[in-house]
């Protein structure tokens, strides 16, 4: 039996005003943590680079789905997005693990990041159950395409400026922090000659030798020799 149009308005006001923003706010958290734990000088450009990737797998899906209409092909977006964002995740921990400290607060901000679309998801096929039955029983045909919403999303409950305002706030909280973070990954590694890891770079540090001790030890001069004794003067007979 479908909502009703109360149930559907609160489902909708959720997802715009308390899940989406906690993302992002999630998202800026763990900005920080890396940014405390000096990522550039350890894990550097190759972990700020799965960041980013990490951010556009949910992009993608969620702008979509905040401005066309929810069908068989966003659905399916959302899902394969929910799985390759996954395993990115989970490659991530585990690369920087070995290159740097991951504190308290990075692992509760991680626990947000991966399970905040599973809920999004989840309540997005509650309020389009139709798309959802389409989808699973392979009623693909027609409904493949991307059709902008007749209405902006949020209108429904009387705020016709989400996604303007929604944008503003992942540019400043996301995705600038973000690209600020890979930019100073890149400057440090090419300030000191590094590749994207420079924590499995060798180290450059200069070995100094104390000379001073590879001196060989001061030997006594040997006393000179002695003069060589005349032979004893023969008696003559």
């Amino acid at each position: 039996m479908p909502a009703s149009p109360e149930v559907n308005d609160l489902i909708l006001s959720l997802i715009l005003y308390g899940l989406l923003p906690l993302w992002v706010l999630a998202g800026f958290v763990d900005y920080v943590c890396h940014w405390r734990t000096k990522i550039h000088e350890n894990s550097g450009g190759w972990e700020s680079l799965m960041h980013l990737c990490m951010g556009g797998q949910v992009a993608l899906p969620m702008w979509l789905a905040l401005t066309c209409k929810i069908n068989v092909l966003i659905l399916l977006l959302c899902f394969i997005v929910l799985i390759t964002h996954e395993v990115v995740a989970h490659y991530d921990v585990l690369y920087a693990r070995t290159a740097r400290h991951i504190s308290v607060w990075e692992v509760h901000a991680h626990s947000f990041l991966e399970t905040i679309p599973f809920f999004i998801t989840a309540l997005v096929v509650c309020r389009n159950w139709e798309a959802f039955m389409q989808l699973i029983t392979l009623d693909w045909a027609g409904h493949m395409g991307l059709e902008l919403r007749d209405e902006p999303i949020g209108s429904e409950v009387g705020d016709r400026t989400f996604v303007a305002r929604y944008f503003v706030l992942v540019i400043l909280s996301g995705l600038l922090p973000y690209l600020e973070e890979l930019t100073r990954c890149l400057r440090y590694a090419h300030r000191h000659g590094l590749g994207l890891r420079p924590h499995l770079a060798p180290s450059r540090a200069t070995v100094k030798l104390d000379l001073s001790a590879l001196r060989l030890p001061d030997v006594p001069a040997a006393p000179p020799p002695d003069p060589p004794s005349k032979p004893p003067h023969e008696e003559r007979p």
